[in-house]
């Protein structure tokens, strides 16, 4: 649906990250069977439509943190929007009916604050609107945590771990012993980090199917012709960087505003 809307608006950048089929023929995988990672725009909206699919079940904290880290963060430096649209899907926590994916609902705490924490600043209005969550009880406790990272207020007490502080989700234990309060600066550098990208010794089998996606994704958008500066970490051992003959297709940076001072441009990203 929000595809449609943008796939050819340069001033709209799409992201969204999504359990559904790796396949872009027919219908295979996930429900509904869209928002393949080939699509990244069309006409002068090339390379700002971007999916992140998740093709297997499972994919919690560790998963999305590398998503946000390799991918997300970076094209959100790099686009530099005015506005930032969010489509909180809270059925990608764990226990959720039909999400398929293993979230915490303290990390959608962490993500927020993420993009709080980016490059743009606090002056960049960022709006957040729910759309899924099928677990009313699960998603309320999600709802509480985002609202929480908005008013820069620290992380709920974690009710779900045990007696030793380990986490309930644990398919996705994080890198770190995470501690009961949790702290105010707590993000996803306690899950991901980008030289785990670049081994070859990832042993977690969501990690690694999770990585390849995001490479995927990744290169679908680089093979689109568009550069995104020097912000998109390279998955390989090569830096990224624009040529001077790119320098005229780069995406959202150095627009200027429309007259009336109407917000131009944004970002809509789906979680």
């Amino acid at each position: 649906g929000i595809q449609d809307l943008t796939y050819d608006d340069p001033n709209i950048f799409y992201l969204s990250i999504h359990r559904g089929s790796v396949r872009s023929q027919a219908k295979q995988g996930f429900y509904p069977w869209t928002g393949h990672h080939a699509e990244v725009g069309r006409g002068a909206g090339t390379g700002t439509n971007l999916n992140i699919v998740w093709g297997h079940g499972g994919m919690g904290n560790v998963e999305y943190a590398a998503a946000f880290v390799e991918i997300v963060l970076p094209l959100l430096s790099s686009f530099r929007p005015d506005l930032v649209i969010i489509a909180c899907g809270f059925d990608a926590v764990k226990d959720d009916l039909l999400g398929d994916c293993g979230l915490s609902p303290d990390m959608y705490y962490n993500m927020t604050k993420s993009l709080l924490n980016t490059s743009l600043g606090p002056s960049i209005p960022i709006v957040v609107a729910l759309e899924g969550g099928y677990n009313l009880d699960v998603s309320a406790e999600c709802m509480e945590q985002v609202a929480l990272a908005l008013l820069d207020e620290p992380s709920l007490i974690d009710r779900n771990m045990d007696d030793n502080g380990s986490f309930w989700n644990s398919a996705t234990t994080p890198l770190k012993k995470r501690k009961l309060n949790h702290i105010h600066d707590e993000g996803l550098e306690n899950y991901w980090d980008h030289e785990q990208i670049l081994s070859n010794n990832i042993t977690n089998q969501e990690t690694r199917f999770a990585v390849a996606s995001i490479k995927r994704s990744r290169k679908a958008l680089v093979n689109s012709g568009i550069c995104h500066g020097n912000y998109l970490m390279s998955l390989s051992r090569e830096s990224v960087k624009c040529s001077p003959d790119e320098k005229n297709t780069q995406i959202g940076m150095n627009k200027k505003k429309p007259e009336g001072g109407v917000a131009s441009p944004l970002v809509s990203l789906e979680v």
